[in-house]
């Protein structure tokens, strides 16, 4: 498969610079190789071609190995998640809130999606869910010191 992006030309009307802010420049293309000259591998090719843009859509050319990088801190965070006790929690807070923002700089800095309306979107979404966590463990931190003066007063 190939990534094929559109040139909209040196000024394009503001329909077309909104519409390929929501909806990408390019797509994907399922190119048979051109040295088949056979029509079943090229029939094959394209039937891959579909079969795999599902997952590879929503990436830019280069980039469409990003799925398994949100996959894997998907499962990371799951598993993290599932792993918590009250002994462990601060650690694996801070771990979480590390995650997080790894995810918000790889989507920050790799631009790894073809639509640019996703690009901000996913890059929003996952800057919030840093901060988030960020917020979050400091109030666990700041819960824990509080009970520890609460305690050692009495």
């Amino acid at each position: 498969l190939e990534y094929v992006a559109v040139d909209l030309g040196p000024k394009p009307p503001l329909r077309l610079r909104v519409e390929s802010f929501i909806f990408g420049r390019g797509k994907w293309i399922a190119r048979p190789n051109p040295t088949d000259s056979d029509s079943d591998a090229t029939r094959e090719h394209r039937r891959y071609g579909r079969r795999v843009r599902l997952f590879i859509a929503d990436y830019r050319g280069g980039r469409h190995w990003f799925g398994l990088v949100e996959v894997a801190l998907t499962i990371a965070l799951a598993a993290i998640s599932a792993l918590r006790t009250p002994d462990t929690c601060r650690a694996l807070a801070v771990t979480t809130v590390a995650l997080y923002w790894v995810l918000f700089l790889a989507i920050a800095l790799l631009k790894p999606h073809a639509v640019p309306l996703f690009k901000v979107l996913f890059t929003a979404a996952s800057g919030a869910l840093a901060v988030g966590a960020t917020l979050e463990t400091f109030s666990l931190f700041a819960d824990v010191a509080a009970t520890k003066v609460l305690l050692s007063g009495l």
